[in-house]
């Protein structure tokens, strides 16, 4: 399936703002995947009744919220920086081929279908192409994140 370069041009005219986002929203998924190791300790700590160990890992744990704080607040910055420019540059790209329509086309469309290409139809675009970027990345990273992890550190049942 052909992506139309309508869609396309917004990604690659904001790419560096999308790698950012990208680059913050892996980290976001390695914090998760150690987070989930951390807690995994603490609950051995726990069952195995070692105060220093427990202590290690909430401390640990402590850090770790810290940090994920800070870079979740940099990735909803720069997300929230690159959907306000794809958006934009899709809106641009979009009223320029609408105005070199000729006349007869231009008068084919009704003043609402315009307006609906430039307003209504923006939260649709950027909800279904230009937001699900980062969530596939963060899916993709937390999977193999965790089918690593389980390689690595197996279930004990």
């Amino acid at each position: 399936m052909r992506i139309p370069d309508t869609l396309r041009k917004p990604v690659i005219q904001n790419k560096r703002t999308l790698m950012w986002s990208i680059v913050f929203v892996v980290l976001i998924s390695l914090f998760d995947l150690l987070f989930s190791l951390l807690l995994k300790d603490a609950i051995n700590a726990i069952a195995s009744e070692n105060m220093e160990l427990l202590k290690s890992c909430a401390f640990k744990s402590l850090v770790l919220i810290v940090c994920y704080g800070v870079v979740y607040k940099l990735y909803c910055a720069a997300r929230n920086r690159f959907l306000f420019s794809a958006i934009c540059s899709y809106r641009s790209s979009i009223f320029d081929r609408m105005i070199r329509q000729n006349y007869k086309d231009f008068h084919q469309h009704s003043s609402t279908e315009h307006l609906a290409m430039l307003s209504a139809n923006m939260e649709t675009i950027k909800e279904d192409v230009f937001d699900p970027i980062c969530r596939i990345v963060s899916l993709t990273v937390t999977g193999t994140g965790v089918d690593l992890v389980l390689m690595v550190h197996p279930l004990n049942l």
